[in-house]
């Protein structure tokens, strides 16, 4: 006597259309939708970068941080503890302390990425 064996899918939700099956028997929906639950949680930690203040050298989230008002096109993050910007350092004018922003930075609305902040 021949058995049929009847997997069912814990992902799959009973509103779903014909789905293509995996080689192990597992909806490439569940597959995927897992995938992107695990990507919405890392999404949901908020990404840090602290940095040292220039003028009181205390440690700082520059993400966190509120963007200064002083320059229109490069704007400068804010120290929580002193309350300045780098926006006034002589080196904030200088074109080879300045680079491309890393997408992380990108993200957290960083055009170019002033050296100071690595």
């Amino acid at each position: 006597m021949l058995m049929e064996k009847t997997m069912t899918n814990p992902y799959a939700s009973a509103s779903s259309a014909i789905a293509a099956i995996h080689p192990h028997g597992i909806e490439a929906r569940a597959i995927c939708g897992r995938a992107s639950a695990a990507s919405a949680r890392a999404d949901s930690v908020r990404a840090q970068h602290v940095v040292l203040c220039v003028y009181c050298e205390n440690q700082f989230d520059l993400f966190a941080a509120a963007w200064c008002e002083h320059q229109e096109l490069e704007p400068s993050k804010i120290c929580p503890f002193c309350a300045q910007c780098v926006c006034q350092h002589p080196a904030y004018a200088e074109p080879h302390f300045w680079k491309q922003a890393p997408i992380a930075f990108e993200r957290q609305g960083f055009r170019r990425l002033f050296l100071f902040y690595l």
